[in-house]
């Protein structure tokens, strides 16, 4: 008897924290494809993202992430002092480019792939001297989607409870 309900409870948990992990799953990837100072990798990471639910011990996590180091540096900055990498600069503003073809201006008498390049070149010389300031996704989503959290943790409470 005691097994049984300690499965039954499992699975209300489990049940709970994934609809919480698709939730916040979707709005850090919302908030991800919504930001235009995010560069290059932005596609390939938005795809990356997912959630894990799992039980250690007598406890339930429910991880968020990526797979990629990308999301880190978006989420807590870059520090000045390591160059950052120029192919994803540059695909980002093959990206803008393509979405608005005024960002930038290639003069007419410039081959505009290398002018792209130099401009790539530059802001990541830049970065490296600067550092990336942060761009906090994850503690966003989870403020945005507190109440939702609170609700579904709640039902799940109350679910228990009957049991």
């Amino acid at each position: 008897m005691e097994a049984k309900l300690i499965e039954e409870i499992d699975k209300i948990l489990a049940k709970c924290l994934g609809q919480i992990g698709e939730k916040l799953k979707a709005g850090v990837m919302k908030r991800l494809a919504g930001d235009n100072k995010i560069a290059g990798a932005k596609p390939n990471l938005i795809g990356d993202i997912n959630y894990n639910v799992k039980e250690e011990g007598l406890c339930w996590v429910l991880e968020i992430g990526t797979t990629k180091n990308y999301l880190r540096y978006i989420e807590e900055g870059r520090p000045p002092g390591k160059m950052p990498p120029v192919g994803a600069i540059v695909n980002w503003i093959h990206q803008k480019i393509r979405r608005n073809s005024q960002f930038i201006k290639v003069p007419s008498n410039v081959d505009s792939e290398n002018y792209i390049q130099g401009v790539g070149w530059a802001m990541a010389i830049n970065m490296k001297k600067k550092g990336i300031r942060p761009f906090p996704v994850l503690e966003f989503v989870l403020n945005q989607n507190r109440s939702f959290i609170e609700r579904e943790i709640n039902n799940a409470m109350a679910a228990i409870g009957k049991k």
